[in-house]
């Protein structure tokens, strides 16, 4: 399966040149990073990336993660090399890479499924982790039937016969990614989950999830949605 892999990044911490090299040995050689607006002290290791291997895009300013994975998504449908799939991952270091060759393999067996690398939540977890992903999954089962407990996870296994809606979802932020749940739901693409490791780094302080606005965000996105059509 010819594969994707697109990581969006906002100031991603000093591992993540390190990061992409050992995904480049690990067999993922075509590395996607959207660099979304991080500040000038950031160059060096965007840098680093491209040198590793990488093809780094950028944002001007930052827009968003749902922005920066539709620029993703929009420059492989006009690259000319075959693609059969996308995985999505994040870049500060909570997706491990047997988790991201977990979704690879699962996707390999169901390609017209969206995989998603789902992650326990107990008491352990940080607490803005643990109210957007409970807030979101309470509004997912009851208002769409969506019934995954992990609807906000960023490592994400994609059919690449998915792009051009893709591009299409609306959502600049983390909000898209809940609309992409949604999206898939009503087009009867089916949701597999594989169980990957919950790694919170100092307690997640390198999400740039905002607890309460983004949870709000998340909240009236699945109640704008009622009616919508894809």
């Amino acid at each position: 399966m010819n594969c994707v892999l697109i990581i969006p990044a906002l100031e991603p911490p000093p591992t993540f040149p390190g990061f992409i090299r050992e995904l480049i040995k690990n067999g993922f050689c075509r590395i996607v990073v959207v660099n979304d607006g991080s500040a000038a002290p950031w160059e060096g290791i965007f840098a680093e990336v491209a040198a590793a291997g990488a093809t780094v895009l950028r944002h001007e300013e930052n827009r968003g993660k749902g922005a920066a994975l539709k620029t993703a998504f929009g420059h492989c449908l006009n690259e000319d090399t075959a693609t059969d799939a996308f995985i999505t991952a994040d870049c500060d270091g909570q997706h491990k890479i047997d988790d991201i060759k977990k979704v690879f393999y699962t996707l390999e067996k169901y390609p017209d499924s969206i995989i998603l690398g789902t992650r326990a939540f107990d008491r352990k977890t940080p607490k803005k982790s643990y109210l957007g992903n409970h807030t979101a999954a309470f509004f997912a089962k009851n208002l769409y039937g969506i019934n995954v407990g992990d609807t906000q996870t960023g490592l994400r296994g994609l059919p690449y016969t998915y792009a051009p809606a893709l591009c299409r979802i609306p959502g600049q932020r983390f909000e898209y990614e809940i609309n992409m749940l949604i999206d898939a739901a009503r087009r009867h693409i089916p949701l597999r989950t594989v169980s990957v490791k919950t790694v919170y780094i100092n307690d997640n302080a390198g999400s740039h999830y905002r607890p309460v606005r983004d949870s709000i965000r998340v909240s009236l996105c699945f109640l704008t949605n009622i009616g919508r059509k894809t």
